[in-house]
């Protein structure tokens, strides 16, 4: 096993059964890798057609010492076939839970496949949700592990003693503390899962990921306050919701994207809404001031006064 894989299944043991959620249709050999001896069920119900079997979703128990397990760490892990969880739960309990959140809804009430096996799309959806939505996703979950996209790298969400938290597993070094949230009350909702429009845009897009980290990497050098007190999750955050605000405005450009964000960093998150702005909304929804030139009007006219 490669090294950050060894750590990441010391991140795990002691809560549980481990297990890897593993995506079919990213690498066929997924398919191949739980057919025969490996204890492994798709989360697909029902007879399939071939082609939807093998690139379905599985769930896979991991015995270290096993050919298959070897085989996921020595080709899937880094390759994005899936994520690692811990689980106390019978793996019934575990399978329907897991299948529960294969569905989701957008605000609008539209309905979804949600692709959370994917480490890509797992690691931008936790740290963007509450502690209530943290608790619907993990339920019997203990710690989930998702892989970073730096190599040497990956995340831990888990159950916490005060609630749940987020870390960051460098080589080499210890793991570092990204995000924390306060105990939530298991919801009773057994619908489908609920995904906030700043969520769905925030994961649809891998321009739109390439762009905020770019973002959160300047807004850390450039505002080192804000960085602190938001912590990097909160920064995501605030980058969905100007990208979703900047849109209402016609500002589809990175720069303009930018400008709106710095807004927020300097105003506060809710200077849109306050009346003392309505001048600068004035502006922003002025179809004849060019997109690029918005918040630059904007922030002339606050040096003028």
């Amino acid at each position: 096993m490669v090294g950050d894989s060894v750590r990441a299944l010391g991140e795990l043991e002691g809560k549980g059964r481990i297990y890897a959620v593993l995506d079919g249709a990213r690498d066929p050999r997924v398919a191949r890798l739980v057919v025969g001896s490996a204890p492994g069920w798709c989360l697909y119900r029902g007879k399939l057609p071939q082609e939807l079997a093998d690139a379905a979703p599985q769930l896979l128990e991991l015995r270290p010492g096993h050919d298959y397990a070897d085989t996921f760490f020595r080709v899937g892990w880094r390759n994005g076939w899936g994520v690692l969880l811990a689980s106390a739960a019978p793996q019934p309990a575990l399978y329907r839970h897991l299948r529960r959140m294969l569905l989701a809804r957008s605000e609008s009430g539209r309905s979804f496949v949600f692709r959370y096996y994917d480490p890509r799309v797992l690691r931008l959806y936790l740290p963007s949700c509450t502690a209530e939505e943290v608790e619907r996703f993990l339920g019997p979950i203990a710690a989930v592990v998702a892989e970073a996209e730096e190599e040497g790298q990956f995340n831990v969400f888990r159950r916490a003693a005060a609630g749940f938290e987020h870390l960051r597993v460098e080589r080499d070094a210890a793991p570092r503390p990204v995000r924390t949230w306060p105990a939530a009350q298991p919801g009773l909702s057994r619908g489908p899962l609920l995904l906030r429009q700043p969520q769905i845009d925030a994961m649809a897009d891998p321009l739109v990921r390439k762009y905020t980290d770019g973002v959160v990497a300047w807004v850390a050098a450039e505002f080192p306050d804000q960085f602190e007190w938001r912590q990097e999750s909160g920064v995501r955050a605030l980058v969905a919701r100007a990208i979703t605000s900047a849109k209402t405005y016609r500002m589809t450009g990175t720069a303009e994207t930018t400008g709106l964000l710095s807004l927020m960093l300097i105003l506060g998150d809710d200077f849109e809404a306050r009346e003392e702005n309505a001048w600068m909304l004035k502006i922003l929804r002025n179809e004849a001031v060019p997109p690029a030139q918005k918040v630059r009007m904007i922030l002339e006219e606050l040096k003028a006064i």
